[in-house]
């Protein structure tokens, strides 16, 4: 049996303080405290927080969330058989961690290796390009036997992944979201450590490359009672160059991931994502956002260039 001792939150940071701030105090929060609260990060950055007696705080030469995840767990001792990896722009309900322990007792003699939070969304506002960009997802993406476009936490044949929230029941899915997710350390021991990553500051689809893989030996799930906030931050400096590289970063790694799993289609990949970058071209330019187009301007270039993970 799963016990509150058994549990350490993992938290990777840029030190953004207003995000921690809030962040930490959705965790003292909580009706149900872990053993440990570690938080990571940039060297350099300064931070204080008195609200936590558990908390540890360590500081990582790489700005990277992965890199600086890692160096949360090596912190762990004997005690803690489950990892909860929260990123600091998550906002967790007070009950979060205490329905997230009864999840894991609840499926201790089932082969799961992972329970994901549920990440609560407010529906989105109304834009003419939502109904298009779902016809075009359902045109090129729905190329798969058991047409899973519809489920949650699926991965598709092009490599793509469907999005997971606001669940009701408990759900399996084939990938987890990395700040929003918990794993069994003793079913994915030192993988979680092992695990080959970029050390740039954009991890993308790293959850997705991790999670998968671990799907295939055991199960992975969503607790639909554990429920968690994301905060969307309007990042000020954030400029096209930063649009561009995050888009052909996003298609290497994507890219990289299809190489890895066999039983996904290269095919498909090119032909979606081309498709999906033609649109968003146009969808740019009709509507002067530029943003939107150095992004998939960078999708289109990361199609022919290998992943970072390849070096």
């Amino acid at each position: 049996m799963y016990f509150r001792n058994n549990f350490a939150i993992v938290i990777p940071s840029s030190g953004d303080k207003m995000l921690l701030n809030r962040c930490l105090d959705a965790i003292v929060s909580q009706t149900t405290l872990p053993h440990k609260v570690i938080l990571v990060l940039p060297k350099g950055t300064s931070y204080y927080y008195n609200k936590l007696d558990n908390l540890e705080i360590y500081y990582s030469k790489f700005k990277n969330q992965v890199f600086q995840r890692n160096i949360g767990i090596s912190k762990f001792d004997n005690k803690i058989k489950v990892i909860l990896q929260i990123d600091d722009k998550v906002i967790l309900d007070k009950d979060a961690i205490n329905k997230i322990i009864k999840c894991w007792n609840l499926s201790r003699n089932k082969k799961i290796a992972g329970i994901g939070f549920n990440n609560i969304v407010k529906k989105k506002h109304y834009n003419f390009f939502n109904p298009v960009v779902s016809f075009l997802n359902i045109l090129f993406l729905f190329i798969n036997s058991k047409f899973d476009i519809f489920k949650p936490g699926t991965v598709l044949l092009n490599g793509m992944c469907v999005q997971y929230e606001n669940l009701d029941k408990i759900t399996k899915v084939f990938w987890l979201k990395g700040g929003l997710s918990s794993y069994d350390l003793t079913k994915v021991d030192k993988n979680i450590i092992d695990r080959p990553f970029p050390l740039i500051k954009w991890s993308v689809l790293e959850d997705l490359i991790f999670s998968y893989k671990i799907s295939k030996k055991y199960d992975l799930i969503v607790c639909p009672y554990a429920k968690a906030h994301r905060v969307i931050k309007n990042v000020k400096n954030f400029n096209l160059n930063d649009e561009y590289c995050m888009g052909k970063v996003y298609s290497q790694n994507l890219r990289y991931f299809i190489k890895i799993n066999k039983n996904l289609s290269f095919i498909l990949f090119i032909t979606s994502t081309l498709c999906l970058v033609i649109f968003g071209v146009i969808r740019g330019l009709l509507i002067l956002n530029f943003n939107i187009v150095y992004r998939n301007l960078g999708r289109f270039c990361g199609i022919f260039s290998r992943s970072l993970f390849d070096r």
